[in-house]
Parts: structure tokens; sequence; C-alpha cells
């Protein structure tokens, strides 16, 4: 007996159920394409408005924003803003800057917009002036690379790069020029628990205005930090956010500091906070090498008297103890405007003064 004709069914069958699921996925990816068109369209309507509002905020306090040949895209995968120059001028104030400079490219993927790469090329310039006083700073770089994610509570992580920084000051006696800088943090918080923040960052090639001597020279070839702080940091660096966040507990732990600056190799840990006078205060515990190579450096130098020198010696030598190929570990002290190396005091402390950077004076 023959079976029936079952293929011929299926063969009138799956044309058109295969018509229907093209025509499905047709409509449904139509359906999706036009939806993720306007959440773009939203996206980019909301950068719009944000430099418009910034823009506006500063031409209503008498300012000037311009930027040149402004441009946004980035469709279908990225929300993208460009301009080719920005020159920016805000009206005296407390602190008074403008800021000119070369090509601005910020973007942020689609599935992650609240995380924000910018990208400034053909050299900035940050122009600051404190008001009342005759301090003015002027900071600039060649290119800068960072990357921000934000979340409800602020900015979550950080990350910059900048090259060929130079910082020139009415309170410098020359410029301070910085190779490359590279910093980092992270904000973590859990609920119950104190904000965390950990700071990282490192410095290439920094050029001082100091006297050059035989062991060191006037350039810093790195400083590195790796830093942790529980609560939050100041809003600004005047003096009165300072004392806030000092009365409120605000205290630094040092996970890690390593300088090499010619000769001198010192690696440290501890902790730092601020006394009732915003002077630093500090608990710290540092590895030393090339110690001696500097202070004989200082002798010849005629920075230091040979009597002092070889004082300098002795001392370092009995308040600390031996480490590894000639060094010595010793507890370095910030208390009562003094850094001292065990009861030998190094140098005075001030008052933290961040005028040079155009801002006033704690």
């Amino acid at each position: 007996m023959p079976l029936p004709a079952m293929p011929r069914l299926h063969a009138a069958i799956l044309p058109r159920f295969t018509k229907w699921i093209i025509a499905i996925v047709s409509v449904t990816s139509a359906i999706l394409l036009v939806f993720h068109t306007l959440y773009w369209h939203q996206g980019i309507s909301a950068a719009e408005r944000a430099i418009e509002d910034w823009s506006q905020a500063i031409r209503d306090r008498g300012g000037s924003v311009e930027l040149a040949e402004l441009h946004y895209g980035g469709y279908p995968f990225a929300f993208e803003v460009r301009a080719e120059s920005v020159a920016i001028e805000t009206m005296p104030s407390d602190l008074a800057w403008t800021w000119q400079g070369g090509a601005i490219h910020g973007r942020a993927s689609i599935w992650t917009p609240n995380a924000i790469t910018a990208d400034l090329s053909g050299g900035h310039e940050l122009r600051l002036t404190a008001q009342g006083t005759d301090t003015r700073s002027i900071v600039g770089f060649e290119t800068a690379i960072a990357e921000i994610e934000s979340s409800q509570g602020g900015v979550r992580f950080l990350e910059a790069a900048l090259s060929n920084i130079h910082i020139h000051s009415t309170t410098l006696t020359k410029p301070v020029t910085i190779r490359s800088l590279g910093v980092s943090g992270v904000r973590e918080h859990s609920p119950g628990d104190p904000v965390t923040l950990r700071l990282r960052g490192r410095i290439h090639q920094a050029q001082l205005p100091i006297v050059e001597t035989t062991a060191l020279s006037t350039v810093i070839e790195q400083i590195a930090w790796k830093l942790s702080a529980k609560g939050y940091l100041p809003r600004s660096l005047q003096g009165r956010d300072l004392a806030s966040w000092r009365d409120n507990g605000g205290t630094i732990v040092v996970e890690s500091l390593a300088l090499r600056w010619g000769a001198l190799t010192v690696d440290a840990e501890g902790t730092l906070s601020l006394d009732k006078r915003n002077r630093p205060l500090a608990a710290l515990t540092a590895t030393v090498r090339g110690h001696r190579a500097v202070i004989d450096s200082l002798v010849q130098a005629g920075r230091i008297r040979p009597a002092e020198g070889a004082a300098a010696k002795i001392g370092l030598s009995v308040f600390s103890d031996s480490a590894e190929n000639g060094g010595i570990v010793l507890p370095l002290t910030a208390q009562n405007g003094w850094l001292t190396a065990g009861p030998l005091r190094i140098f005075p402390l001030h008052s933290l003064d961040f005028s040079w950077l155009g801002a006033p004076a704690p």
C-alpha cells in the first residue's frame, strides 16, 4: 500500500512559513531600528542641551564660549561630539579662568552612555587668575585622553593621561614642565560603609625650578603613588573646604609612594592628614637609598657646611634601620609644622597654599 504524498504537502507549506518568518523578522527589525534611531536622537539632543545650557550659564555671567565647527554624530553605535577648537573666557570672580585649545572629541557607546572617552589634541592652555591678588598661572598640555564613568552618586571612575605639561606662575621663578602624567581614581561605596576613593598616579620627567646639585638634577625622573581615602574628599582646595574635610576625619592612606630623583630613591607608606593650620600631618615609613651621595653633593655645592653634612649622615644612621643595598629605613613624621626623620628636623612645613594654581590661599 503506497504512503501518502507528505513531501508535496511540506513543499506547499514551507515557502509560506518562510515568507511569514521573513516578514516578521523584517517588521521587528524595522521597529527596533526606529526605536534605536529615536533613542540615539534623544541622547544627542540631551548632549546638545547640556552643552548649550553650560555655555549659556557662562554667557549669562558675562563670559564667552566659542566651540568652532561643533559637530554631533556617531550614529548608529555611539554618541559623539567634536569641536575643532575651543575658546572660553569667564568674567572675574574668586577664580577667573580662560581656556583656549585645539580639537576636543567626546564619545560614548550607546550601550554604556555613562562611560565617556574624551580626547583633547592640538595643544590646550588654561589661564587662571586669583582675584584680589597678583597671582596668575598658566597650565598647558599638548594632548590628553580621559575616560570618565558616572553613576547616580557622581563620578565613579576616572582615568587620564596628559603629555608635555607646562606650568607658569607668578609665584614660580621658572616654569615647571612634566613630560607625562597619568592618574586614575575609583570611588567605591556599599550600603552602610563610608565611601572609599582609590587613587593611582605616575609622573615622568618633572623639571623643577630648583638649584641643581651633582647628585640631584633639576629633573625628577619619576614619582608614583597609590593612595586611598575614606569619606568624601574636599570639594575644592580652598582653605574652608580642606578644613571641613580635616574636621570630619579626613585621612589619606599612602599604600605606596615612590620617588626616583638622580641618586636618591625613596619608597614610603603611611598616613597623611592636616593639622588645625592646614599644615601636613603625616606618619610615614620610608626606605631611602642614595642619601649619602645627596649629602656629599650638597656639601660640594656649598649648600650646607661639611660639619652639617657629617652630622646629617651620623644622625640618619643612628635613627634608622639598615636596608638592602646600603639603604636605610627611616620614620618620617610631619607634625607641628616640621618634617622630621626620627628626632632630626628636616625642613619646616607651611599651611597648604594653592595660590600658584590661581586659587585663594587657605
